[in-house]
């Protein structure tokens, strides 16, 4: 599959507005990492709703082999390396310049003739990060915004230069990604690569020529603006009457009133040894007292009441506070691709 441009009718890793799965459900199932190569290098495709396949001029991939042959010949090794001015003999590396830019215009023309001028940006990922590179750029696409794997985002003439330029920004500045260069299909049909012998250049944008460094930092500054505003930030609290739940300490640095020794403490069960001002009852056995007494009524005011009502409403209070507690413990689990065309990755 590696030079189609559009994917096989019911294609199984196939994406667009009509599938039964909505985009996310498509996108967690059939992940980059995931998808095993069975010797076809399968892609997967994201497309637009107005997205068309577009036709495959006849003829055009003969011209275009031939053109290829014909610069891959003029590659002779029997060309001296270097250039010989008394003889006006060249050298090798300018005439294998002249014979690769003549090649090139030659085939931009070509696909210019046959209306056969769409492309992609290519993004070359490692593994470990494929899968949110093609989220990030299929929510994109759907969302109509403009080994190793490889995404590419397609575009109806790769020889526009300010519509390719848009694009890019956009992938740039609203996506937070960086492809590594821009690519026609014919170039793909015909076989043209890096390691081509003819030594054509087997890509016809690279970001530099579009942008300048600036202006790519400035788009990935407007990116990471964008990302820091969606974080929320957290009000900052500092009186009782904007935060009713916050440590009465944290109000003022005013201590707080000391008790009294002779002021009767209305809760006879606190342990005087947390008053503030660190004070404690003289005698201890008066508070043992007062404990003895206060049991003594309580088990004297429940005695005809009955101690089988009232056992099981303590039990159901402890285990009440104990859910109360394991719940608020607990926190939310985290949910764990330009024409624009449609976006494909592979396994390579």
């Amino acid at each position: 599959m590696d030079s189609e441009i559009e994917p096989p009718v019911d294609y199984v890793y196939s994406w667009s507005s009509e599938h039964e799965l909505p985009l996310e459900q498509f996108l967690s199932k059939h992940k980059p990492s995931m998808i095993q190569d069975n010797g076809s290098k399968p892609w997967i495709w994201v497309r637009r709703p107005e997205s068309v396949a577009p036709a495959m001029p006849d003829g055009v991939v003969e011209e275009a082999l031939s053109i290829l042959e014909d610069a891959t010949q003029k590659n002779d090794d029997k060309i001296p390396t270097r250039s010989n001015k008394k003889t006006g003999a060249r050298s090798k590396k300018e005439l294998r310049e002249e014979v690769q830019v003549k090649a090139s215009e030659e085939l931009k023309k070509l696909s210019q003739d046959k209306e056969f001028t769409h492309g992609k940006w290519l993004f070359f990922a490692q593994p470990d990060s494929v899968d949110g590179m093609w989220t990030r750029i299929a929510r994109s696409l759907a969302s109509d915004e403009r080994p190793q794997h490889l995404i590419c985002v397609y575009l109806p003439d790769l020889y526009d230069k300010a519509a390719v330029t848009e694009v890019l920004k956009v992938l740039i500045g609203k996506v937070g990604l960086t492809p590594s260069s821009a690519k026609t299909d014919l170039y793909t049909q015909i076989g043209i690569d890096s390691k081509h012998p003819s030594g054509i250049r087997s890509t016809i944008w690279q970001v530099k020529e579009l942008l300048k460094e600036d202006e790519l930092q400035k788009l990935r500054d407007e990116f990471t603006a964008g990302q820091n505003s969606f974080r929320p930030s957290k009000p900052k609290m500092t009186t009782k009457k904007d935060d009713p739940f916050g440590d009465e300490e944290d109000e003022n640095d005013n201590p707080k009133p000391a008790i009294k020794k002779g002021t009767k403490r209305k809760d006879v069960f606190d342990d005087d040894d947390d008053d503030d001002d660190g004070t404690q009852m003289p005698d201890k056995k008066a508070k043992m007292s007062a404990v003895k007494s206060a049991r003594k009524q309580n088990e004297s005011e429940t005695e005809h009441e009955g101690d089988e009502e009232d056992k099981p409403i303590k039990q159901n209070a402890i285990k009440s506070d104990a859910k109360a507690s394991a719940t608020s413990g607990q926190k939310a689990g985290a949910s764990r691709l330009g024409k624009i065309k449609a976006s494909r990755t592979k396994h390579d």
